[in-house]
C-alpha cells in the first residue's frame, strides 16, 4: 500500500464515519458542526490508525512468508 493509498483511505474512513453513519444514527454531529481541532484529531487519528494496521500487517505478511529453500 502506498502512502498517499493509505491517506486517502484514512480519508474516506473519517467521511463516512463522521460526514455520514454517526450522523445518521445520531450518535455524533457530522464533521462540520465540529470545531476544527476535533475535526482534525478524528482525521489524524485514522490515518494514524490504518498506519499501525498497514505496518503490523506487512510485518506479519514477511514472518508468515515461506522463506527461500
Amino acid at each position: 500500500m502506498a502512502v498517499w493509498q493509505g491517506f486517502g483511505f484514512g480519508m474516506l474512513v473519517t467521511l463516512a464515519f463522521h460526514g455520514v453513519l454517526l450522523p445518521m444514527f445520531h450518535w455524533a454531529p457530522p464533521l462540520w458542526e465540529l470545531p476544527p481541532a476535533e475535526w482534525a484529531s478524528e482525521t489524524f487519528g485514522h490515518l494514524l490508525w490504518i498506519w499501525v494496521i498497514e505496518v503490523i500487517r506487512r510485518d506479519l505478511q514477511q514472518r508468515w512468508s515461506p522463506g527461500p529453500g
